[in-house]
């Protein structure tokens, strides 16, 4: 699974991209002569919370949809074992699970990258604030928020797989 892999770094260095941001504010952002408009952060505050949002529905929404464009098969179990139960996914499995988890990879890109970009931002805009003369204090929060994100967005098979299943009520197996 090199594309995993890969995904692996991209996240990695998307992550320190965002200790950078913080460093780089540290560093060159100067207190202005005249304090910062408190409108200011509030603003950057309601958009930050518009990138959460965002970051989390927006790419779970396209993997799901992404995955049903696929049309993966799926086989059902015989009638005789399904007779009396009702439980969800219980015998329904994917026809070729080795070429469906290959492509839930090539799925899951692109949201991922979304994920990944819209959680990056929320550190962007302290990095902005920074520099606009905002103190760390009221700074920190929106770095601290943007790597709580990205924590949970760390690249998982088993992540990408549950989103799989859920999307066709089928089980993928083991590989």
């Amino acid at each position: 699974m090199q594309a995993l892999a890969t995904m692996k770094v991209l996240w990695a260095s998307i992550s320190f991209s965002t200790l950078v941001f913080l460093m780089v504010g540290l560093s060159v952002a100067q207190a202005p002569q005249q304090p910062p408009e408190t409108l200011m952060l509030f603003a950057f505050a309601a958009l930050s919370l518009g990138l959460i949002g965002a970051s989390q529905l927006v790419p779970k929404q396209l993997l799901a949809a992404a995955l049903k464009a696929q049309r993966f098969e799926v086989v059902e179990p015989p009638a005789t074992e399904r007779m009396f139960d009702d439980s969800p996914r219980r015998g329904r499995k994917f026809a070729q699970p080795d070429q469906v988890r290959q492509k839930l990879i090539q799925c899951a890109q692109t949201p991922f990258i979304l994920g990944l970009a819209l959680s990056e931002a929320v550190a962007i805009m302290g990095l902005v604030l920074m520099m606009l003369g905002f103190q760390l204090t009221h700074t920190l929060g929106f770095f601290v928020v943007s790597w709580v994100l990205l924590l949970s967005k760390f690249p998982k098979l088993a992540s990408f797989e549950h989103a799989l299943e859920a999307s066709y009520d089928a089980e993928l197996g083991r590989s």
